[in-house]
């Protein structure tokens, strides 16, 4: 059995992850439970709701090292705000009892739904991109190795070889060899 500070770290990070991903969802289905059970607007579970979903598919990114914590948790705040200010917003349509309100609070429910996948999206591109970068980058760097390279061939190639010439006098007559 290893001990605790011989396990590195990175596995521990992921184990920690993991573990709290799990334990996520089981309070999001207790936060469920009593939003159905107290009456929340349709509306508002449906953003909480969303917002949840996103938050663990940004759980996943990070478990998948495809975020690093640091942007996980930039992620995370702005989704957590998004998430807030759409809420705050349906709250005070449904203060209107008004059959508008309730409307528009179902919009904004939908744009905070639309705005929250966009901005998974929008990460998801940003990581592709980068992704492609690198490759070129990858790719760039392959070619001029093999630039570097024919150009040593080349430059071998035009290189005199050196001869050594030795020559011998035998009477009047010079051999050289």
């Amino acid at each position: 059995m290893f001990h605790r500070e011989f396990i590195p770290w990175r596995y521990r990070f992921k184990s920690c992850v993991m573990v709290w991903g799990m334990k996520r969802d089981e309070c999001i289905k207790e936060i469920r439970y009593s939003m159905d059970k107290q009456g929340v607007a349709p509306a508002i579970k449906n953003v909480a709701m969303s917002g949840a979903s996103t938050a663990q598919m940004l759980i996943a990114d990070l478990f998948k090292d495809k975020l690093t914590y640091a942007e996980f948790a930039q992620k995370r705040q702005a989704l957590t705000q998004i998430v807030n200010d759409a809420i705050t917003n349906i709250q005070s349509e449904l203060q209107k009892q008004s059959i508008e309100a309730k409307a528009r609070a179902d919009q904004l429910a939908l744009q905070a739904q639309q705005n929250m996948i966009m901005a998974y999206q929008v990460i998801s591109q940003q990581q592709q991109t980068q992704q492609m970068i690198n490759h070129q980058h990858q790719q760039t760097q392959q070619t001029q190795q093999i630039i570097n390279q024919q150009q040593q061939i080349i430059n071998q190639q035009q290189m005199p070889s050196r001869m050594h010439t030795s020559c011998q006098f035998i009477g009047n007559i010079m051999n050289c060899y």
